[in-house]
């Protein structure tokens, strides 16, 4: 992790895959799955906070890539609202610049978006951005159900169940841990890669 990155504590991973009808291996024809959790931990560095979301989403695309040889390339991304309160909602600047990067670098790269345990804090949020979302991303947002059964029900449509994690009613007990799963599953940018990089993309500030 170099230094941008520490400023981060932040839960976002790839991890998974999800189910597919068009082919009898899910871990092949598979979206890829990324898992946000938001609630856990405040911004404090805009930056890296979306820098490493970002990063995590390049990274499903990728990975999805390879293991469709070439023909997938999408995310389905599940974001957990638990613990998210007012004062963790981001400056609105930072909301729009956020969706003007996921339009720009990720075309038709979302699957769906999966939104857990909406409380009143991510209610507010959602509704301050959602008319700065585009209209054909809007059908992709979906919001799990409030009881166990029926969350479980509808996630089992969108992630492979040896994934379904156990705060979510499944069987998967990973936890994550930012030091090894960055230091391992992850390859950063230097610090003056990703200055660069926001250097030359004005239209983002």
């Amino acid at each position: 992790i170099n230094a941008l990155t520490l400023h981060v504590v932040l839960e976002c991973l790839v991890r998974g895959y999800s189910p597919t009808p068009h082919h009898t291996d899910d871990s092949v024809g598979g979206n890829g799955l990324v898992w946000y959790r938001p609630g856990l931990h405040k911004m404090e560095n805009s930056e890296a906070y979306l820098r490493v979301i970002m990063h995590n989403l390049d990274v499903c695309s990728a990975k999805a890539l390879q293991r469709s040889g070439g023909k997938i390339g999408k995310c389905n991304v599940i974001l957990d609202s638990s613990g998210f309160g007012l004062s963790m909602i981001p400056p609105m600047s930072v909301a729009k610049r956020f969706i003007i990067m996921m339009q720009d670098h990720f075309p038709d790269r979302l699957g769906v978006l999966v939104i857990a345990n909406l409380g009143g804090a991510a209610q507010v949020l959602l509704k301050l951005i959602m008319p700065l979302v585009p209209e054909a991303v809007r059908y992709k947002i979906h919001v799990l159900p409030n009881d166990r059964k029926s969350q479980i029900d509808m996630l089992g449509h969108l992630v492979n169940h040896a994934y379904i994690p156990d705060w979510l009613g499944g069987n998967d007990t990973f936890r994550f841990d930012a030091n090894i799963y960055y230091n391992t599953d992850m390859t950063f940018g230097s610090d003056a890669e990703g200055t660069a990089y926001l250097e030359t993309m004005p239209y983002h500030a």
